[in-house]
């Protein structure tokens, strides 16, 4: 199997002017126009702004959305969820600013994040040492168990160039293992659809407590293990669908039909509801031997 592809974009900043600084802000969401805002440095803003645009025009060109309709969840504390089950061979990725306070400065190769009784160098460390340290951490090494939530916590170390060590421990890495849970499922599995009928369902999803939230795109219907429909339409959590009767059942053929409802969470965890069951005939009445006297 060939190894996948995999794609850098990226953006130069520093010549950008202020018409393009406002075309990249123009596609952010509220949240991300206060933060925007909230930066000291005109260069930070500059950066932060085309960094997410970049981003969000990146999704449009791989989806279907328009870049200012993509909608990014995260914990009260701003970091992002992981999942150690879903995602087992991913990284978190986790940014420290490293500054120091005398004359000799950082030094860059200095810097380690400790985790779980891991220990990784920078993956990336700012020119001249001070600056944004960011470290990539293996998904595996956290040791969260499945069906839980969990804060790991880790402490990045640090020295100057003259030796002079210090630590922070302040940070910890948001793990959500717990898939979303399905309820209020409405499906009539008494009644016999016809092979031409859309027939209605809807299910209400929700992501457990202190979890990272539905993706409200992956909510769908899933039927003989491959084939996918998707939601109608998404209210207050409750999606709604219509589903096509003949591509359920063959032509021909009658009886039950089993499918489940599937969705993610925003760290990709998997919920998958119990079975459920409509009646399709798709088959013509039959006709015994006749006999004309």
């Amino acid at each position: 199997m060939p190894a996948p592809d995999v794609h850098i974009w990226f953006r130069p900043t520093d010549a950008l002017d202020a018409a393009a600084i406002d075309a990249a802000v123009s596609v952010l969401s509220d949240e991300e126009r206060a933060r925007y805002r909230r930066f000291h440095f005109p260069r930070d803003a500059r950066d932060y702004a085309a960094a997410h645009a970049l981003l969000r025009h990146t999704l449009s060109g791989l989806g279907s959305r328009a870049p200012d309709c993509w909608r990014f969840d995260a914990p009260a504390n701003g970091k992002p969820f992981y999942s150690t089950t879903a995602n087992v061979d991913s990284n978190a990725s986790v940014s420290v600013t490293i500054t120091d306070v005398g004359a000799s400065g950082v030094s860059p190769t200095s810097a380690a994040l400790a985790v779980n009784g891991h220990q990784y160098p920078a993956a990336f460390a700012p020119d001249g040492g001070t600056g944004i340290y960011t470290f990539s951490v293996p998904l595996v090494d956290l040791g969260v168990a499945a069906n839980t939530h969990a804060s790991v916590n880790y402490t990045v170390t640090a020295a100057d160039i003259v030796g002079n060590a210090a630590s922070f421990d302040g940070g910890s890495i948001a793990i959500d293992n717990k898939p979303p849970t399905f309820a209020s499922i409405v499906v009539d599995s008494a009644a016999q659809y016809a092979g031409d009928a859309g027939i209605p369902a809807s299910v209400a999803v929700s992501d457990p407590v202190g979890g990272a939230g539905v993706d409200n795109n992956s909510i769908k219907v899933q039927f003989g293990g491959s084939t996918q429909f998707d939601a109608g339409s998404v209210t207050g959590g409750t999606a709604a669908f219509t589903l096509p009767a003949a591509q359920l059942q063959p032509a021909g053929q009658q009886g039950p039909v089993t499918f489940n409802f599937i969705a993610r969470d925003q760290a990709g965890n998997l919920g998958i509801s119990t079975p459920q069951t409509v009646n399709i005939d798709r088959a013509g009445p039959t006709f015994g031997t006749v006999t004309v006297p």
